[in-house]
């Protein structure tokens, strides 16, 4: 039981980049990774270099040899935008790591911003604020709080209200709606 135990924390050790790499080497053979360093480094940087998370994708990979390794990257790529885009976030600050959490993020953000979604971006900046917040860094969340609340009054939310609250809770001033 103590083994297993242990085994599964290995799974979640942070791997360096070339350890990441050796593991895909090792599930997918040289060539596809060779051949494809932009997308195995994406994928060894949207998987946070989690080993259970490579393992899994070099799985899925394993199963469609046909596929380039390219076609996984951009699948990792559009989960990180979508509604499962926190997930990476959330594995990152229960590992204790708020820094690659926010980091994740960021990334999400850009690529929300990129495809013009003012919804999503609102989401992950209330996100990237509520991650400062649960840490203690009150005025970090300010920021990202502020900018939420600036979408969602141009995009007429009926959510903003909650950000406004938040904004109180962490500020000593009003807030008032921008104009």
């Amino acid at each position: 039981m103590l083994l297993d135990l242990l085994d599964l924390l290995d799974l979640l050790d942070l791997l360096t980049e070339d350890e990441a790499r050796q593991l895909l080497v090792g599930r997918l053979g040289r060539d596809p990774v060779a051949d494809a360093p932009d997308a195995t480094g994406e994928v060894i940087t949207r998987c946070a270099r989690l080993p259970l998370a490579l393992s899994i994708v070099a799985a899925r990979a394993a199963t469609a040899p046909r596929l380039p390794l390219a076609s996984f990257a951009r699948e990792l790529r559009e989960a990180g935008s979508g509604p499962r885009g926190h997930r990476l976030c959330h594995a990152h600050l229960g590992l204790g790591d708020r820094r690659e959490a926010i980091s994740c993020l960021r990334a999400a953000l850009r690529l929300r911003h990129e495809r013009g979604d003012l919804a999503e971006v609102a989401d992950t900046l209330c996100h990237i604020a509520e991650t400062h917040r649960s840490a203690g860094d009150h005025r970090t969340a300010v920021l990202p709080w502020q900018r939420a609340l600036a979408v969602q009054d141009r995009l007429d939310h009926v959510d903003a209200h909650r950000i406004r609250a938040r904004l109180r809770e962490t500020t000593t001033g009003p807030v008032a709606a921008p104009s």
